[in-house]
């Protein structure tokens, strides 16, 4: 029964996609920014919520209902999901049919495209009911997971969202992962670090002096007598007793947000006030969770994190920018670290809420594997942008042409191996990552590129920060991170655009040479041979 349904389920995905991906190319002839200026009118307009006596008994007057409401569902419901229902109705000029508040509803009608409004409504009760369940289910799963939690005594910092590869290798001191790069620069920070990475090979360990510890998620154990007496009756009380007065009322959103609400509670009852830091990356910037209120009040310190200063838009012709997809307006963290000024300018002209913004330098995330370089000749190291298969990247639905084209990333590679060749420089190639979703003419090219006599290909489980420690130079495709690393460690970094359709004194290149099209490339590396390469080998 469940492989029919899956069957069922594949092919009605794979029929939208291919409405949208029809929609997507539509949209790139005469407005490709469609879509994203769309998902940020929405942004840009919170939900009206006030509070009345239910919400007051429901969260901390610290929480703004508005915005947190707002950000939640942004991130669950104006995601690729939006996108992929907006770009079929282009194509097939039907009604737009996806659960939203009425007032995001009007806001896609306004924009041109028809809407269903009652059906709509119909799947945001549906959906609404589905988040009623999964408090219910959130509920009973913290009620297991209190016998499982171990307690950490003293104060810690933990790290959201980690894996193998971020946590440092027991057989290897020198890495570059976020574990490592929190040690060396927070060196008066806190001396206990958790993480949820399970791995039954990884123990418990210490680590130039931190404490490295796994713990099944990111609650603190609470005592079993506040558990059982606090924290279980309020909570039950919310789910159960006020959805009714809820549901009656009409406040939906305080049954959107139960589930949010069971962690809030574990935090609002603990027994302790510990003074903890929690690091968040990229992949939490849309949504600050309800319990993150409850553990700032507390004392707990919020950090939000970039493992890249990668720019989501570059210049236009026309100097303009292309829409920002990535929402940053709604963003309320209160402290973000950045890489340089630049970063944190664009940061500070993207976020409403008041912040603190810390530059940091370059900070790595992940490292699986390592390697030494041995040669006596000049290294150029190059870094790709891979691009993904269309039935993924229209998902974007960016403006955005360049980095998602196989052949502009094809035209990157070419041209420096072919100019590279010619003056008897190696290449060092590391691909940004191994993906299923890649592009496959670009995955074909790759395989005749890398045996080229001149380059080399590198493990992309290989840290960029270790490599660009040993290169001479640093080409990378616009606008990845790695040029801005390169640049850190001193070496002389560019982006290269064979396109030419990238301008010099875009945002994004964080104030680093652009180099435009093969002529310019090969003088700038003759040049660059004659002045440095060679007087270093």
């Amino acid at each position: 029964m469940r492989n029919i349904f899956n069957s069922i389920h594949s092919v009605l995905v794979h029929r939208k996609s291919l409405e949208a991906i029809k929609g997507y190319r539509t949209l790139r002839k005469s407005d490709p920014d469609f879509v994203n200026r769309v998902r940020n009118t929405i942004a840009d307009n919170p939900l009206n919520i006030r509070r009345s006596i239910v919400e007051n008994i429901l969260f901390p007057k610290e929480v703004d209902l508005s915005i947190a409401t707002h950000q939640y569902l942004l991130k669950i419901l104006l995601g690729r999901m939006f996108t992929r229902s907006v770009l079929s109705c282009i194509h097939t000029r039907k009604s737009f049919l996806y659960p939203l508040p009425s007032s995001w509803l009007k806001i896609v009608d306004d924009s041109g495209i028809k809407v269903a409004y009652f059906r709509s409504r119909i799947l945001f009760l549906i959906f609404i009911s589905i988040y009623w369940l999964f408090a219910i289910f959130t509920l009973f799963r913290n009620i297991l997971l209190q016998f499982k939690r171990r307690e950490i005594k003293g104060d810690y910092s933990y790290f959201f969202d980690l894996d193998n590869s971020c946590l440092p290798s027991i057989k290897h001191n020198n890495t570059y992962n976020i574990v490592d790069w929190y040690i060396k620069n927070f060196k008066r920070g806190k001396k206990t670090i958790v993480h949820n990475v399970y791995n039954m090979n990884i123990d418990d360990r210490d680590f130039f002096g931190f404490n490295i510890r796994y713990s099944i998620d990111h609650c603190p154990k609470i005592n079993y007598f506040d558990f059982f007496v606090k924290f279980l009756p309020v909570t039950f009380l919310q789910i159960f007793f006020l959805t009714f007065v809820n549901l009656v009322l009409l406040r939906w959103w305080n049954i959107l947000l139960l589930k949010e609400m069971v962690y809030m509670n574990i935090f609002k009852y603990l027994d302790s006030n510990k003074s903890n830091q929690y690091f968040f990356h990229f992949s939490y910037r849309i949504y600050r969770p309800l319990w993150t209120y409850a553990a700032q009040m507390r004392g707990s310190e919020l950090i939000f994190y970039f493992y890249s200063c990668h720019i989501s838009t570059y210049m236009m012709n026309n100097g303009e920018y292309s829409t920002v997809p990535e929402f940053w307006q709604v963003m309320n963290w209160p402290t973000y670290l950045v890489w340089n000024k630049s970063h944190a300018k664009f940061i500070q002209s993207q976020i409403q809420s008041p912040a603190n913004i810390k530059i940091v330098h370059p900070i790595y995330y992940q490292e699986s594997s390592s390697i030494k370089l041995t040669t006596n000749r000049p290294i150029v190291l190059v870094f790709d942008m891979q691009p993904y298969r269309e039935y993924f990247s229209y998902t974007f639905a960016s403006a955005q042409s360049y980095t998602y084209s196989h052949k502009v990333s094809i035209a990157f590679l070419k041209d420096i191996q072919e100019v590279t060749s010619q003056m008897g420089v190696d290449l060092l190639f590391k691909r940004k990552r191994n993906e299923s979703k890649l592009n496959k003419k670009y995955l074909t090219f790759l395989k005749s590129f890398v045996e080229n006599d001149n380059v080399t290909e590198i493990d992309p489980g290989v840290s960029a920060f270790r490599l660009c420690k040993e290169c001479d130079v640093t080409i990378s495709m616009p606008f990845t991170s790695t040029a801005v690393v390169a640049d850190y460690y001193g070496k002389e970094s560019i982006y290269y655009d064979p396109t030419g359709n990238i301008q010099k004194n875009d945002r994004a290149a964080h104030n680093l040479t652009v180099i435009n099209g093969k002529k310019e490339l090969r003088g700038y590396l003759n040049n660059l041979i004659k002045n440095t390469i060679k007087s270093s080998s």
